[in-house]
C-alpha cells in the first residue's frame, strides 16, 4: 500500500515539475535574422556611378528610319526618402547625372560628335525588404540634354537641347550599417517620338532611348 501511494504521489508530482522546467528555445536555421531588425525609414543622399547605353533614332514618315549609338560614362548623385511599414518599403528619389555618352562620326574632313550631356530624374520607389535587403522597382519622369557639335576645316558650329523622358527600372540595396547602404539598380529612359522638322508635309521625328547601369553609396539618416 505504501509503494502505490508513493507511485500515485510522483505521478501527481510530475505535471507541476515539468512545468517548472526551462523550455528550450526555437532553433531558428544558420544566419536567419528577422527584416524588423533593419529600419528602411529614412532619408538619404549618395553619389552614384555607372555606364549608359543609349540608342538615337531619325525616322521619317515613309518608313526609313538612320540610328546611332551613344554609349558612355555616367555619375552623378541621388536624394530621397523611404518608408518602411512591416516587409513594404515605398519612398520617392530625385538624382542627376552628369554624362559622356556620345557617339563621333567623320567623313571628308569633317566631325560630327552627338552626345547626351547631363540627364536627371524624379522618381516613384517601391518594394519589399528582408532585413537589410531591399529589393524595388521604381518609375517617374525627367529631362536630360542632347547635344550635336559639326566640326570642317572652316569652323565649327553646336547646339543643345533638353527634352522630357520617362524613365522606369529596378533595383536592389544592402545596408552596410544603420547609416550606410550601396545599391545596384537598373534604369531605362524614352524621349518618346520627337518631331525634329516637318518638309512639305512630312514629318520627321526622333527619338532617344537609355539603358543605365549604375551603382551606387547612400548615407542615410534613419527616423
Amino acid at each position: 500500500m505504501r509503494i502505490t501511494i508513493a507511485v500515485a504521489l510522483v505521478a501527481l508530482a510530475s505535471p507541476a515539475i515539468a512545468a517548472d522546467l526551462p523550455v528550450p528555445a526555437p532553433q531558428l536555421p544558420p544566419g536567419y535574422v528577422p527584416y524588423q531588425n533593419y529600419n528602411w525609414s529614412s532619408v538619404y543622399v549618395g553619389g552614384n556611378a555607372g555606364y549608359g547605353f543609349a540608342t538615337a533614332t531619325v525616322s521619317d514618315d515613309f518608313g526609313d528610319s538612320i540610328s546611332e549609338d551613344l554609349n558612355g560614362f555616367i555619375g552623378g548623385g541621388q536624394a530621397g526618402a523611404n518608408y518602411q511599414i512591416g516587409a513594404f518599403v515605398f519612398g520617392i528619389e530625385g538624382d542627376f547625372d552628369w554624362s559622356n555618352q556620345s557617339h563621333t562620326t567623320s567623313a571628308f574632313g569633317a566631325s560630327e560628335t552627338d552626345k547626351i550631356d547631363w540627364v536627371g530624374t524624379v522618381r516613384g520607389r517601391l518594394g519589399g525588404a528582408y532585413d537589410r535587403w531591399f529589393f524595388y522597382i521604381t518609375a517617374g519622369g525627367g529631362e536630360g540634354q542632347l547635344s550635336a557639335n559639326l566640326s570642317t576645316p572652316f569652323g565649327s558650329v553646336s547646339a543643345s537641347k533638353s527634352r522630357t523622358v520617362w524613365t522606369a527600372g529596378a533595383g536592389v540595396e544592402y545596408g552596410i550599417t544603420e547609416n550606410l547602404s550601396a545599391r545596384v539598380e537598373y534604369l531605362y529612359l524614352d524621349t518618346g517620338d520627337i518631331n525634329l522638322a516637318t518638309i512639305n508635309g512630312f514629318n520627321i521625328t526622333g527619338r532617344v532611348q537609355d539603358n543605365l547601369i549604375r551603382g551606387g553609396l547612400n548615407l542615410r539618416l534613419p527616423f
